[in-house]
């Protein structure tokens, strides 16, 4: 992902939905995510499209299926272009975190 805030160049989907994956080299809880979008105030040809429910989910491993709901966050196009939202991360999912506090 390429931090590109100008207006037509965002993250293209061919549906209404869309998913990213991030791996990282060592297990870690996140304790916030942050989503930045173009004003709704200055859409690009006219389009209205803008994220409207983030869903946040970790899982361990590629091969895993489990994976542990972080967080449902509704994106409010009308508020600041970059919104931030804490995780809801259950204490027994701390265990065995390195750096945990």
């Amino acid at each position: 992902l390429r931090p590109r805030i100008a207006p037509g160049n965002c993250w293209p989907f061919q549906a209404s939905r869309g998913d990213v994956a991030i791996g990282l080299p060592e297990q870690l809880w996140p304790a916030a995510v942050t989503i930045r979008h173009i004003s709704g105030a200055v859409p690009p040809s006219g389009s209205q499209w803008h994220p409207q429910r983030v869903c946040c989910l970790h899982k361990e491993g590629v091969r895993q299926q489990q994976k542990n709901l972080l967080g449902t966050f509704p994106y409010d196009v009308h508020k600041e272009i970059a919104q931030t939202f804490c995780m809801q991360v259950p204490q027994e999912l701390w265990a065995g975190c390195p750096g945990r506090r």
